[in-house]
């Protein structure tokens, strides 16, 4: 387990954006920090789809997510998009302070970390702020359970980077 990174583990991204939080995490979202959103627990549809309008300046899940970074004066917001070469996305994850993975499917979003080489990138980072939301939040944990529609509980492995 990595000792070496900050985690802020969060069921909605939009706390963020609230005063109690704000004070909170003030000291650990510094201002001028540069974040990368990693939006993979998306459907694949959206993120295939129209993740180059929506993930640009401007576009909603842009504006949204960079929302609750905004108070904090962030200095860059990036969002990895999937038809990114994997060396800018790289670039991105190096070149950044906090590592923001959005929340959403479970599944997908274990299965694009893992297509797109992240699983292991994630697992050797080091020094940085991670943010999990909701899914992304449960991924950064060594098992996570996700109930089937019977109500029978399925074990997964998460990243195992905190416990």
């Amino acid at each position: 387990m990595n000792k070496k990174n900050t985690y802020i583990m969060l069921s909605d991204g939009k706390f963020l954006e609230e005063k109690v939080c704000y004070e909170g995490v003030k000291n650990i979202i510094k201002p001028f920090s540069r974040v990368v959103c990693i939006p993979f627990a998306c459907s694949p549809k959206f993120l295939f789809e129209k993740s180059d309008k929506e993930f640009s300046y401007g576009g909603d899940f842009y504006k949204q997510h960079y929302g609750h970074f905004e108070q904090y004066d962030v200095s860059d917001f990036y969002i990895i998009n999937p038809s990114d070469p994997i060396g800018f996305i790289e670039w991105k994850i190096d070149h950044c302070d906090i590592i923001y993975l959005s929340g959403g499917n479970m599944k997908v979003l274990k299965f694009m970390l893992q297509s797109f080489g992240l699983w292991d990138i994630l697992r050797k980072i080091e020094d940085k702020v991670i943010i999990g939301e909701s899914a992304g939040s449960l991924m950064l944990q060594k098992t996570y359970v996700v109930f089937a529609e019977n109500g029978l509980p399925n074990y997964y492995k998460g990243l195992d980077l905190v416990d």
